[in-house]
């Protein structure tokens, strides 16, 4: 099929004509879109971030529950070993130890501020 411009469909330009405005307005319409692009990107990241925050806040509510859920009720209530339940004990209290470690370390070293 061919355009009225005797051309064929490829090679058609099917794009609207650019709006009249000068390169300073096309410019800075694209330093808009770009600046739209990055803080959509921006905000993707910090819905995944919240997400991921949530996620390891019910995980460890949960492991939580289950440890205090081992040690409050009667033994033929659980379904886990004393074993598995001590793991459980490492896992929270080496979380907790890092954490503490982690902030205090970060208190002793100096940051870099940007000037």
């Amino acid at each position: 099929m061919r355009s009225p411009d005797n051309k064929p469909e490829w090679e058609v330009d099917n794009d609207p004509p650019p709006k009249g405005g000068s390169t300073g307005e096309k410019e800075a319409d694209q330093m808009s879109k770009d600046a739209k692009r990055a803080e959509a990107t921006a905000d993707a990241v910090h819905q995944i971030g919240i997400f991921a925050i949530r996620l390891v806040f019910v995980a460890f509510a949960a492991t939580l529950i289950i440890r205090l859920w081992h040690v409050l009720t009667p033994e033929s209530w659980t379904w886990l070993t004393w074993d598995q339940v001590g793991t459980i004990d490492k896992v929270l209290t080496s979380g907790m130890v890092g954490g503490v470690a982690g902030r205090f370390i970060g208190l002793l070293l100096p940051s870099k501020k940007k000037e």
